[in-house]
């Protein structure tokens, strides 16, 4: 992983002092490529989490499945917006934001002991639970290679996850914890203009950490096809990706104080409307 970041980093270097020919010779007008978007949509997404609380154990030691063990939903849809900006006079510079945000939440009688913090919830207890996860993302990417069909880019990112859970019971007591996650990502993008108004855009996002006693990886991936069917106005469809992992005890890194292993992920259909200038 480590030489993967690397790459993505002497490649990004490489770029900003590159200017292929192919690109100065394009007038920013006849390329494809809009210069500010904003996009609303949302996700069909299957989920799939993992958590342990405290000093690495949530009963005896054995991880929670939370769509298993606290009967939350294993899909949804979800809300998701977007923004892209591209500036300078061949628009290879771009800034990108996107907001989209799971809460789930459950009541059910569980099968298994949970120990939570000060707590433990028997096998047979009816418990209510709930698990929130917020993403605010921003990007900066740099087009190493474009003309007017294709457009490729090296990009870094950092993404700011809020994670809210919990888990209570009548006469036992409730448990939350709530820790905001960010970390930071180096990516490549690829954007393919098949005809005019038919776009193939796909992108590849990873990084991993270790900081004393704290661990950090995410792996995220999309594969888009946009289709401007007005002037100013465009659909998409996409498949979507994403794997998070934090290892914690404590607060050796920004924003985490917690103890315990969180994994978190998921794959969904995208579907989602564009207005472009």
């Amino acid at each position: 992983m480590k030489k993967i970041i690397c790459f993505f980093v002497m490649l990004f270097i490489i770029g900003m002092f590159s200017q292929p020919a192919i690109a100065e010779i394009n007038d920013s007008k006849d390329l494809p490529w809009e210069r500010f978007s904003f996009t609303l949509g949302g996700y069909i997404a299957d989920l799939n989490s993992e958590l342990r609380i405290g000093s690495g154990t949530v009963g005896a030691g054995v991880s929670v499945d939370v769509e298993d063990a606290l009967g939350m939903e294993s899909s949804m849809s979800v809300f998701r917006a977007g923004a892209l900006y591209r500036f300078g006079t061949n628009r290879r510079h771009q800034v990108d934001f996107t907001y989209y945000d799971f809460r789930r939440d459950a009541t059910q009688k569980i099968g298994r002991d949970i120990d939570w913090g000060d707590n433990t919830y028997p096998i047979g207890t009816t418990v209510e639970s709930f698990f929130n996860f917020r993403v605010f993302k921003g990007s900066y990417s740099y087009a190493l290679l474009q003309d007017d069909r294709f457009r490729i880019s090296a990009s870094f990112g950092l993404y700011v996850m809020p994670i809210d859970m919990g888990i209570s019971a009548d006469e036992i007591g409730a448990e939350e914890e709530d820790i905001t996650a960010p970390l930071p990502v180096f990516g490549i993008k690829g954007d393919f203009a098949i005809t005019p108004k038919l776009f193939l855009k796909q992108s590849f996002e990873a990084f991993y950490l270790e900081y004393e006693n704290f661990k950090g990886s995410i792996v995220a991936a999309n594969l888009l096809l946009e289709y401007n069917i007005w002037k100013n106005v465009g659909l998409g469809i996409g498949v979507d990706t994403f794997r998070l992992k934090i290892e914690a005890e404590g607060e050796d890194y920004p924003g985490i104080d917690f103890m315990g292993n969180l994994e978190y992920n998921y794959t969904g259909l995208l579907l989602y409307t564009k207005v472009y200038f």
